[in-house]
């Protein structure tokens, strides 16, 4: 790095990245260190192309043919999804709204805005930092740039450290969105956890052989303490190969330099382990200690949502790779194209865990659902090429010091592929810089490789210059959007709708394409009943990505509001097709059909058959899928239907008055509707004769047949308390009173029921909590004040 201003860029770029972030400014607040970081390098590349007027001088190594193949592959697959693929099955119809607001086909903008995105990750978050790395990187500043790194990476471990005991520096109060897990100046604890985990290699290579010895054990310590602060079990188990890998390198290459060091490694290999076992959880979140995040594994015999989820999304990417097993949905579309995917898995139990996937949590799925067979080929051969030439060149050094640099940077490449069998961590700017970095420096401990001169002509330049520039400005306008999206977001959840209109507005014109943005912008439109402008951007949010069913359904309300019945039609279908288990988009899709019966008999039956089944106890599902069956002369299924519709609540009037109906037309005397009235009857009467076992069997005989009946169940706390079963009628009040917390008779009946279990403190609350809405209650302030005397006796 000759020039004076690269370097100083360079040095700036990997210190404020990782450090650098803001409290209230985007709605991530890594999201300046990802703006930074890649225009950064964009810059860097201009200068040193201007400085050197078109000469570049590049090293070659035996793995980079086939990365650059794989990478340029990568984007050939989003190109043939754009252009040659159908997807169309995704969408029921393309869709239109009228040619005077809109017309765009929003799946082919959708890819190609998520395709984009991904590709100016590609340029400047992966080949540009490589190409640098691996062309300006050398024995007089490798030491420096690493050293660098080093001092980063211990500033955030001592912070996410204080983090994870409830010490907060800089934001305005502790924060704890993982539980616990610290998230330092990262934003993630997954993205310090990898950061930490491609430094820890280097770090042990300087503590062995290095001057550093001291230091470098407490950095290592530090690290070491983040990372369990992290919780991140991945990065654990990724750091775990790395060592496992160094040791058996050398064991290959030069088992001298493991007997020299020996005491050494067993200072620190004991030292982590302890720190492992002794580690407490932090004060602050629900997750367990570092050794209960790997002991709590065991609930995956169950339902265990971080693994289950990870099955779901797994499975998404299976099913892309076996559609198109060759060339994949295209580099960058993964998350576009997941929720497409996963609706048929919710209605497993284990997988019922729905998320939106941004990346498949496994890089051979990750690789293989986006381009293919070919590209996972292509990658795999990369991945092979590499450690293959990091073995020989280790083997070649004639210092030991450089032979262990050799083998820590092909640990610490080891160790973020096995982090990332589990994370998705080389796909966010931070870690996949250092992770690429360290890629492109292997190779200059290489004195036998040799050096290509690329002389560009003066168009060539300009060309680049140009397309650089426009990729800053895009990066720094997206920057913009985003400080616009969050205070404009900010504002619409104060229901200030006029300045989150002006924000969210000015958030568009710096970033069109954004999906946050243009949701929030048509929701506030919504809001102010301007259904027109609304209609366009929740348009505009399809176009920026299409894989979200709350559009598609916020979308189809207000063109509900417009009268326009077909459309609203199709996209309460796409809604529900992202999200089958989304009760909303039931009921809403299932109101329009019953608008119009005739033409929409059977897909209403449809509809509310799969209602029924993921909500069993909705009972307006069950009601109209029994008037359904009516229209197809399906009498007996239609009484069922109501009859459930009842278990669930006797007392829903429509069900009742549906039920009896039917029940007269087909003949039937003993129907629930008449069982149900005069055994309540029954209960009254005995209760009034203090025939309490006779009316507790008739209760019995009630719940079995309307096994969610309040009314039922509270007369059967009364009995039970009349009979000195306190506790059978505490729990019973109890119930009820989660189901209806202002329900002030079955909070009067527990109170007393808590009075006479001397439980005064909780009965005492529930009484006050009475008067505060009957403050003229004497019966309650009665009570009161025995609870007070027998306190005072």
């Amino acid at each position: 790095m000759n020039s004076k201003i690269v370097n100083f860029l360079f040095y700036t770029i990997i210190i404020v990245s990782p450090l650098v972030f803001f409290t209230d400014l985007t709605r991530n607040p890594y999201y300046f260190q990802i703006i930074f970081a890649q225009s950064g390098m964009v810059l860097i590349w201009i200068l040193i192309l201007l400085k050197r007027k078109g000469e570049i001088y590049h090293y070659t190594n035996p793995f980079e043919k086939p990365m650059l193949i794989f990478y340029f592959w990568a984007v050939i697959t989003w190109i043939i999804s754009l252009l040659f693929l159908d997807h169309n099955y995704h969408v029921p119809q393309l869709l239109e709204y009228s040619k005077e607001i809109y017309k765009k086909n929003y799946l082919f903008m959708s890819m190609f805005n998520e395709g984009f995105k991904k590709l100016l990750f590609t340029i400047t978050n992966i080949l540009l930092v490589y190409f640098f790395a691996t062309n300006y990187v050398n024995e007089k500043n490798f030491s420096k740039i690493y050293y660098t790194f080093f001092i980063v990476g211990f500033l955030a471990s001592v912070y996410g450290i204080l983090q994870y005991f409830g010490i907060e520096l800089i934001w305005p109060k502790v924060l704890n969105p993982f539980g616990g897990r610290c998230v330092s100046t990262f934003g993630n604890p997954n993205f310090l956890s990898t950061f930490l985990i491609l430094l820890f290699p280097l770090m042990f290579v300087e503590y062995l052989v290095g001057k550093n010895t001291v230091i470098m054990l407490i950095f290592m310590i530090t690290y070491f303490c983040a990372l369990l602060s992290t919780l991140t079990r991945s990065s654990w188990a990724g750091l775990v190969a790395s060592f496992i890998y160094f040791c058996f390198m050398f064991v290959y290459i030069d088992k001298k330099v493991l007997v020299k060091n020996f005491k050494k490694l067993l200072i620190i290999f004991v030292s982590l382990i302890i720190l492992f076992f002794i580690w407490p959880k932090s004060p602050i979140g629900g997750n367990p200690a570092p050794a209960g995040r790997i002991t709590e594994l065991q609930l995956a015999k169950e339902v265990y949502g971080p693994l289950h989820q990870r099955f779901l999304i797994w499975l998404c990417g299976w099913d892309m790779v076996k559609e198109k097993f060759l060339t994949g949905k295209g580099w960058g579309l993964f998350e576009l194209f997941y929720p497409f995917y996963q609706g048929k898995y919710l209605f497993i139990k284990k997988l019922s865990h729905r998320t939106h996937a941004n990346n498949a949590h496994n890089e051979i799925i990750e690789v293989w659902s986006q381009t293919g067979t070919i590209g996972l080929g292509l990658y795999i051969l990369f991945i092979t090429m590499f450690f293959i030439y990091s073995y020989k060149l280790a083997k070649i050094q004639q210092d030991d010091y450089k032979k262990m640099l050799v083998v820590g940077l092909s640990s610490s490449v080891l160790a973020m592929l096995v982090d990332n069998l589990l994370n998705v961590t080389i796909h966010f700017c931070v870690p996949a810089f250092l992770y690429f970095f360290n890629l492109g420096v292997l190779p200059t401990f290489d004195f036998t490789r040799e050096q290509k001169k690329v002389k560009l002509s003066n168009f060539i330049v300009v060309l680049i210059v140009i397309i650089g520039v426009f990729i800053m400005i895009r990066l720094w306008l997206n920057f913009l959007g985003e400080i616009n999206y969050f205070k404009g977001f900010k504002y619409s959840k104060r229901n200030e709708l006029q300045p989150a209109l002006y924000y969210l507005s000015k958030a568009n014109k710096f970033q069109r394409y954004e999906v946050n943005n243009n949701y929030e912008l048509a929701n506030t439109y919504a809001r102010l009943k301007k259904l027109d402008e609304a209609i366009y951007y929740y348009y505009e949010a399809l176009a920026s990505n299409c894989g979200y069913d709350e559009i598609h359904f916020n979308l189809a309300t207000v063109l509900m509001q417009k009268q326009d019945f077909q459309q609203a039609k199709l996209h309460y279908t796409q809604s529900l097709f992202i999200n089958p288990l989304s009760k909303d988009a039931y009921a809403a899709l299932g109101s329009l059909f019953l608008t119009n019966t005739e033409e929409n008999l059977e897909p209403a039956i449809k509809l509310f058959e799969q209602a029924v089944k993921v909500f069993p106890n909705e009972k307006d599902f069950y009601n109209n899928l029994g008037f359904l069956y009516i229209k197809i002369g399906q009498d007996y299924r239609a009484l069922e239907c109501y009859q459930k519709a009842l278990q669930i609540d006797p007392n829903f009037e429509y069900a009742r008055r549906n039920y009896s109906i039917l029940a007269k037309k087909l003949g039937i005397k003993n129907d629930v509707v008449s069982f149900y009235n005069l055994s309540l009857q029954q209960i009254i009467k005995d209760v009034e004769q203090k025939n309490f076992d006779a009316a507790e069997q008739k209760c019995y005989n009630v719940l079995k047949v309307f096994p969610n009946d309040v009314t039922t169940k509270f007369y059967l706390a009364n009995i039970y308390f009349s009979k000195g079963l306190l506790e059978e009628a505490v729990k019973i009040y109890q119930q009820l009173l989660e189901l209806q917390p202002d329900n002030l008779n079955i909070r009067y009946n527990l109170a007393i029921a808590l009075i006479k279990q001397k439980n005064f403190d909780e009965a005492e609350q529930h009484l006050n909590y009475i008067l505060s809405k009957q403050p003229n209650n004497n019966l309650v302030k009665e009570q009161l004040n025995i609870i007070q005397q027998m306190k005072n006796f």
